[in-house]
């Protein structure tokens, strides 16, 4: 039976690109890796496997790691793989504030990407973040009272001086990236801390999501949806704040006799009155020119063309009495016959 395609987004994977994919040896990045491992061929990649050791859960981790290699060895992919301590970096330090054990293992994960980039061994990093993923991102943003910048959530490329990384899953649901390993007789890890609900995002996802979905059953799509919408409205601010902050926003310190000094970048300034004089909005583009209404033909009940106003007679004036209508004598009911002496005297008959 022919497994069924994941919906990979591969606008951004180029022929020649040299591709790491983040294993972690859950189903969501095993699934990108047998995936992307199928048509490498076909996109022209170079893709190699990328495991990080977040030195967390112990035996398991490491049982993760192995997994992990193995696949990669089944597959005849390259393997690069590392160790970190993230319960030593989740403490506050003079440097930054404390952080929880997932922001610290997220921290020091891309931290990891971004120096597998700047060796030159790969150009872009491809994780598996998925649609559920995107719809619990945005729902946590929500719920900690974000704006249209965090409602964009999980973006699906991020781009760094070393390289890019890449969403390519973000379409596609969690069920049917499990269909597709079942299918594919793929076996995955599963991470028992991914049940435990002193995470937020497992009682978003095990508790909060499930109770919003008997309400509307398209929940995740919604919530992802808003996501596309909020990164463009973003894009869009982003465009004109940087088009506009030129014209208003003075650099440099006030010098006498009017004018900034350019040399110094400590003190900037809005010009207020260009500002006030400024157009609050690009004006719009010309309206094109409305056509002419089509003339009406008009609807005649009679068959017969009405006579030209010119020719028509016109009508009596009301302050003139009308004329009593004309009324036809009636013929007499005997009517004279030849002999007749009423219509032909005797005279003219005895002539």
């Amino acid at each position: 039976m022919t497994p069924p395609a994941l919906a990979l987004d591969t606008t951004a994977i180029k022929p020649g690109l040299r591709l790491a994919v983040g294993l972690s040896g859950g189903a969501d990045s095993v699934a990108l890796t047998r995936a992307l491992a199928a048509r490498a061929a076909e996109l022209g990649i170079v893709l190699h496997v990328a495991h990080l050791h977040h030195g967390l859960r112990g035996a398991d981790a490491d049982a993760d790691q192995q997994f992990c290699a193995d696949l990669a060895a089944s597959l005849n992919l390259p393997f690069h793989n590392a160790r970190v301590e993230t319960a030593n970096e989740s403490p506050a330090t003079p440097a930054k504030p404390r952080e929880s054990i997932e922001e610290a293992a997220r921290r020091l994960r891309y931290a990891w990407f971004r120096q597998l980039m700047a060796s030159c061994e790969i150009d872009a990093v491809a994780t598996a973040h998925t649609l559920d993923d995107q719809a619990e991102t945005v729902l946590a943003k929500f719920l900690r009272g974000a704006w249209t910048e965090g409602f964009s959530a999980i973006h699906p490329i991020v781009t760094f001086p070393e390289g890019r990384i890449l969403r390519p899953l973000l379409t596609v649901t969690r069920p049917h990236i499990e269909a597709y390993l079942r299918l594919l007789g793929q076996p995955w890890r599963e991470d028992a801390s991914n049940l435990d609900p002193a995470y937020t995002r497992n009682r978003l996802r095990h508790q909060l999501l499930p109770e919003l979905e008997k309400e509307n059953p398209r929940i995740r799509q919604h919530l992802a949806h808003l996501a596309d919408l909020a990164r463009d409205e973003e894009a869009y601010w982003e465009t004109e704040i940087s088009r506009l902050a030129p014209q208003l926003i003075l650099t440099g310190k006030p010098v006498r006799g009017g004018g900034r000094a350019s040399e110094t970048g400590e003190s900037i300034a809005l010009d207020v009155v260009r500002l006030a004089t400024h157009p609050r909005r690009r004006p719009p583009p010309p309206a094109p020119p409305r056509r002419p209404a089509p003339q009406r033909v008009p609807e005649f009940r009679s068959h017969r063309i009405p006579p030209h106003p010119r020719y028509r007679r016109p009508r009596r004036p009301a302050s003139r009495p009308s004329r009593p209508p004309y009324r036809r004598a009636h013929p007499p009911r005997n009517p004279p016959v030849a002999g007749d002496p009423r219509r032909f005297p005797p005279t003219l008959i005895s002539r």
